[in-house]
């Protein structure tokens, strides 16, 4: 049995044992998943898991160990994110525990290129750029309030990265952050909402993007090194060259509110962080066919009896 110490979602905790942004650091990651049958009957479901990626700035140094074994390790088509996945049989108030263990090195990624890139230049590679240009539930860059509000902020400049600038500075500026969700706020909810996550601002600022045919995701993880790890969502920018350039608008304006003492800004992500995913409305296979998800981030249960098994997880780390 495992010793649960369940995270609280939407506040700020201390870095554990020098947790340091803006230097390489390596995390052994121990997620503990708790799933309980809330009902008087028998329960079935599949448990879902995302798993960390591979990346030039996360480099996974002990492969992902579940307790117990996975059932499925599966890709997701489209932007081929990983995931473990369990199935779940509960007797009425029984608990499972599910525990997956890894070890990554996480390194900063401070970039902002000194080329000059101009929208033209995205027509080489529209082949390339398709996926990560494809409007959704979330991202909406046909819509006309979207539309007219990256016109407006764009102007005249056709050059990329001040584009990319202006646009990250209207979101940073026009949002607010508060109302944590699980799932994810469109761009339509971040301009509607008084208050959205930082779901809302990515949705938002990649919406306004796409709107102006730069490419650009969302990047769902999670904080890394804290003594309460909660979820975030950050962006990230392909530029005509193919490299890709960050940003975390939610992360800057809370900044700039004396809100958090986490550093996060255009061109800047800290290695205080894991990623899981990208993308989102994403379709994952099931035992039972297909479902479509807001992104993946935390786990899930899925099947006829979901609403009757209740979920408490925790992603702790230790340097």
């Amino acid at each position: 049995m495992f010793k649960f110490d369940f995270l609280a979602r939407g506040r700020n905790f201390p870095g554990l044992n020098g947790n340091n942004p803006r230097k390489r650091q390596i995390f052994d990651f121990f997620w503990d998943i708790e799933v309980f049958n809330n009902s008087l009957g028998s329960v079935r479901g599949e448990l879902f898991l995302p798993l960390p990626p591979e990346l030039f700035s996360q480099k996974i140094l002990q492969k992902p160990v579940f307790t117990p074994v996975a059932d499925k390790i599966a890709v997701e088509e489209i932007y081929r994110n990983r995931y473990a996945s369990w199935k779940v049989s509960l007797g009425s108030g029984e608990k499972k525990y599910f525990l997956c263990r890894f070890q990554a090195e996480i390194s900063p990624v401070d970039f902002l290129p000194q080329n000059n890139f101009f929208l033209d230049d995205y027509a080489k590679d529209r082949l390339e750029n398709k996926a990560w240009l494809s409007s959704n539930r979330f991202i909406q860059p046909q819509n006309p309030e979207i539309r007219k509000i990256a016109k407006e902020t764009a102007g005249e400049e056709k050059d990329v990265l001040r584009i990319i600038k202006q646009i990250n500075d209207y979101v940073v500026a026009r949002l607010k952050y508060g109302r944590p969700i699980p799932g994810l706020y469109s761009a339509d909810d971040a301009l509607k909402k008084e208050a959205v996550d930082c779901g809302g601002f990515a949705s938002l600022l990649v919406s306004l993007c796409l709107s102006l045919g730069i490419p650009a995701r969302i990047v769902s993880g999670f904080w890394a090194g804290y003594s309460g790890n909660a979820m975030h969502v950050w962006v990230e920018m392909r530029l005509p060259d193919g490299s890709w350039i960050s940003a975390d608008p939610a992360l800057e304006n809370l900044k700039k509110e004396g809100r958090t003492k986490k550093t996060g800004y255009l061109g800047f992500v800290g290695s205080d962080r894991v990623a899981f995913s990208y993308g989102c409305d994403l379709e994952i296979k099931t035992g039972e066919g297909k479902i479509r998800i807001d992104i993946l981030q935390n786990p899930f249960i899925s099947g006829a009896d979901e609403k009757k098994i209740t979920i408490k997880h925790n992603l702790k780390t230790a340097p």
